[in-house]
C-alpha cells in the first residue's frame, strides 16, 4: 500500500498520521516549501511522517535534506500545480466562453484569489479590504475565486 499526500493542509496531515499508524508508506508532494504561516508546521509534520518526498525546487530539496530526510528518497521533480497551470487552455475561444459565463468584459477583467493568513484574521481582513477597494477603483470586471477551505 502507498499513500500520496499533497501539500500542507490539515486534512492531509490527518491522512498521513493515519497511514503512518497503519504502516502504510507515504509519498509527500511539495514538501520542503516555506510560506511563513502555520502551513509550514503542518507541511513539515507531514514530511516527517513520509517515507518518500517529491519536491518542487532545489531550495525545497535542500530543506528536506536539512531535516535529515534520506537523499535517495528525495526527488526533485518540479511543481505539478504549476505544470497544470502551464497546460491550461488559454485559447481565445475558451477565454470568450469564460467571460460570457461569468459576465466579464473580455477586454478588461481581473481574476482574484486571496488566501488569507490563517492565524492572522485581523490583518487578512484589512488586506482583503485594500484589494477590494483597488478593484472597485479600477472599474474592471472581476471574478473572485474562493481560497482553500482552511482560509
Amino acid at each position: 500500500d502507498l499513500l500520496v499526500v499533497h501539500g500542507d493542509r490539515f486534512d492531509a496531515l490527518a491522512l498521513a498520521t493515519s497511514a503512518a499508524l497503519m504502516n502504510v508508506r507515504i509519498v509527500h508532494l511539495e514538501g520542503g516549501e516555506v510560506s511563513g504561516t502555520i502551513d509550514d508546521c503542518i507541511r513539515h509534520a507531514i514530511t516527517k511522517l513520509a517515507h518518500y518526498h517529491i519536491c518542487c525546487t532545489e531550495r525545497a530539496r535542500r530543506r528536506l535534506l536539512a531535516m535529515c530526510e534520506h537523499p535517495e528518497r528525495v526527488l526533485l521533480a518540479g511543481c505539478p500545480s504549476y505544470d497544470k497551470l502551464l497546460r491550461a487552455d488559454t485559447s481565445p475561444d475558451r477565454l470568450s466562453r469564460l467571460c460570457t459565463r461569468y459576465l466579464l468584459d473580455p477586454n478588461q477583467y481581473v481574476i482574484v484569489i486571496q488566501h488569507p493568513v490563517t492565524t492572522d484574521l485581523t490583518n487578512s481582513l484589512k488586506l482583503f479590504e485594500i484589494v477590494v477597494d483597488a478593484i472597485i477603483e479600477s472599474g474592471h470586471s472581476t471574478l473572485f475565486l474562493y481560497p482553500n477551505i482552511d482560509a
